[in-house]
């Protein structure tokens, strides 16, 4: 089989803060989708109210399923591709329908963790889980295993790459690739700014282009920043901009919360 890399040098990138390291006590969810411009007319917003689920507000593009969310237990999901990744892909679920199930079903990072250990999955993946408790989740997913990292009392994030010592062997990422800048800058950024942080200044952060993750598609960056939200969890708002974060306005988005 070849694989082909579709999205090398992309750099979507996921940031939550615990509610232990914010000024409002709350957990705080970053998401910057970075793709191609020429798909951003495809993005949706949905809100999805479920019969025997939970209802959230997530987003997608033309394919089924979702890339990332929040639901009205304030769970919030998002997830970043490994493009290096070296395994062999295999039958399994994909990015958009894991996280489509984990927002219909999952209140708590511990449940969609759980979840996420049965399934078998397809390629390489690492997913951000937040909830309104505090708990925040970065699990690492292949068709080799499952790597689960989890904090109630810091921050954690996704970059395109595999960062557990489990599921690095798996990734052929090149230490000089854009994602270790991602990286570099959202640590820095919260170490300046941990238990001070609060909505406006996760919205500064996911708009800045100098020292933020908002992405233009630099020469080393094939992809740029096509869509933006951030939220407090438990408050059942999200803001949201559509477009590059430094060109566009959030707008905020309510859904009611359980």
């Amino acid at each position: 089989m070849v694989v082909i890399y579709l999205a090398e040098n992309t750099a979507c990138n996921v940031v939550a803060v615990s509610g232990k390291q914010t000024a409002s006590g709350r957990t705080i969810f970053v998401r910057n989708h970075d793709w191609e411009d020429e798909d951003i007319e495809y993005v949706t917003c949905f809100r999805t109210g479920l019969k025997d689920g939970l209802r959230h507000i997530a987003f997608g593009f033309a394919d089924p399923g979702r890339y990332d969310g929040m639901n009205e237990a304030g769970l919030a999901i998002g997830g970043s591709s490994i493009p290096f990744y070296l395994g062999k892909q295999k039958p399994g679920f994909r990015m958009n329908v894991v996280t489509r199930w984990v927002l219909d079903t999952c209140p708590y990072v511990m449940s969609a963790v759980e979840f996420m250990k049965r399934i078998p999955h397809m390629e390489g993946c690492a997913y951000l889980l937040a909830d309104k408790s505090g708990c925040v989740a970065r699990v690492e997913v292949a068709p080799e295993g499952v790597e689960a990292t989890i904090t109630d009392d810091g921050m954690l994030a996704t970059v395109n790459m595999f960062q557990s010592e489990a599921m690095s062997p798996y990734d052929r990422l090149d230490g000089e690739d854009w994602v270790y800048d991602s990286q570099r800058r959202i640590e820095a950024w919260y170490e300046a700014n941990r238990g001070a942080i609060d909505l406006d200044e996760a919205i500064r952060f996911a708009s800045d282009h100098d020292a933020g993750i908002c992405n233009h598609g630099e020469p080393n960056v094939r992809c740029p920043t096509i869509y933006s939200w951030v939220g407090e969890l438990g408050t059942g708002e999200l803001h949201i901009v559509n477009g590059r974060p430094c060109e566009n306005e959030y707008q905020r988005y309510k859904l009611e919360t359980t």
